[in-house]
């Protein structure tokens, strides 16, 4: 039976704030979490709710790809992979993309874009951060801003930045990485989520981590 039951998913579903974008956040979370097979549940009750409203189901269907697919950078891209190729192979024919969704922005559009959604997520500590990465390993900061929030994290057509902002933190919570989650929790916050929004996203992730076996090391950050 695995580990979402329907009563499991009707909670999900009921999340305080997030009646429509808690199947996407938990998608994620199982995805990092590496149990990719319950997320055919979610699209699957998903498609069940919008039976009558086949725009509403693809406009669903992109989110949870979409959310699959930032949580490649940071969750890992095996299990993106494994999760993408699960939704897959629910998902009706139609409602499959048969060309690249997204845009390919040069160099120097993904680099000023990342830098843009970087600054903005991180606000009047963003420059430290960045400091920090490069005194870690200069090419850490430039792969980070040109490859990862550039073209993938700063698309924004199909999840919104405080869309995004609620990926990364469904990312991160199962990962026991409180230094990266605390500036991802106040991120949210400058990308427009109001706190009581991010602290349903964390208990969510919390939860559904708790499902799947996790433990942390100490207490997970929160705002």
């Amino acid at each position: 039976m695995g580990i979402l039951t329907p009563a499991r998913l009707a909670q999900l579903a009921a999340t305080p704030l997030l009646e429509n974008s808690w199947y996407y956040i938990a998608a994620t979370t199982f995805s990092v979490c590496n149990e990719p097979d319950e997320i055919p549940k979610i699209y699957e009750y998903m498609m069940e709710k919008l039976a009558n409203d086949r725009n509403g189901q693809l406009k669903m269907t992109r989110k949870m790809r979409e959310s699959l697919m930032k949580g490649a950078a940071l969750g890992g891209l095996p299990k993106s992979i494994n999760s993408l190729t699960q939704l897959k192979n629910v998902t009706p024919t139609d409602l499959r993309e048969p060309v690249l969704q997204r845009d390919k922005p040069s160099r120097e559009e993904a680099e000023g874009r990342g830098r843009a959604m970087f600054d903005h997520v991180y606000g009047k500590i963003a420059k430290r951060v960045s400091g920090q990465m490069a005194t870690a390993y200069p090419d850490l900061e430039y792969y980070a801003i040109n490859h990862v929030y550039g073209p993938l994290l700063s698309y924004t057509s199909i999840l919104t930045p405080k869309e995004t902002s609620f990926v990364i933190v469904a990312c991160l919570i199962p990962q026991d990485v409180n230094p990266q989650l605390k500036g991802h929790l106040k991120g949210a916050l400058n990308n427009g989520a109001t706190k009581e929004e991010v602290a349903s996203v964390r208990d969510m992730a919390l939860v559904i981590s708790n499902w799947c076996g996790i433990s942390w090391k100490s207490e997970v950050a929160k705002l």
